[in-house]
């Protein structure tokens, strides 16, 4: 991994104009509340970009704006995975960033385990703002089963299309200049 961030110590914490080149992931962070990572480059990573895990505890309140993911399989991926109560809460913030990856590889996407789920969804009432993001294609991202009708990267979180906690319209339908991230030569 690129950073590594495990349980509330860290909370606060802040990644900002960094960038992330040819690793497996970028950044992982476990139990943490109230992390930024902002204004970063992200290319060539093997797996998650930013990879955010309730494994290690209860995770409130993310921010992820005007990053740049390119060759990235999965850019953001919000993941409930440890069986037990920890859980997602506060906003969940990930917007004007650039999705660049190749089509069909994922923008967004959270998974959760049946298990450890509570009923109805983790991520269910939680807000989360993928608004003002470019995902790779000027008609927007594309979804699982087709429910997202744009072309671009897939945004697929926990099964749910565009609705009250989940939304990506309005999208930028051009690449964002994200000036204050770092190029990658």
């Amino acid at each position: 991994y690129g950073i590594r961030i495990d349980t509330s110590s860290a909370d606060d914490s802040e990644i900002r104009n960094s960038t992330f080149l040819k690793t497996e992931s970028g950044v992982l962070a476990s139990g943490v509340n109230g992390l930024v990572v902002e204004n970063s480059t992200f290319d060539n990573i093997r797996t998650e970009g930013v990879l955010i895990t309730t494994r290690n505890g209860d995770v409130a309140g993310l921010s992820i704006p005007n990053n740049t993911f390119s060759n990235t399989d999965e850019a953001v991926q919000l993941e409930d995975n440890d069986g037990s109560s920890n859980v997602f809460s506060g906003d969940i913030d990930v917007t004007g960033n650039n999705f660049l990856s190749s089509i069909g590889s994922f923008a967004i996407i959270a998974v959760e385990n049946a298990d450890a789920t509570p009923s109805g969804g983790v991520f269910n009432d939680i807000p989360v703002d993928a608004t003002n993001n470019y995902y790779g294609a000027a008609s927007g991202p594309s979804g699982p089963d087709g429910v997202e009708s744009g072309t671009g990267s897939v945004v697929d979180v926990d099964g749910e299309t565009e609705s009250d906690e989940f939304t990506f319209t309005p999208f930028s339908s051009f690449e964002l200049p994200n000036s204050d991230a770092p190029s990658v030569a």
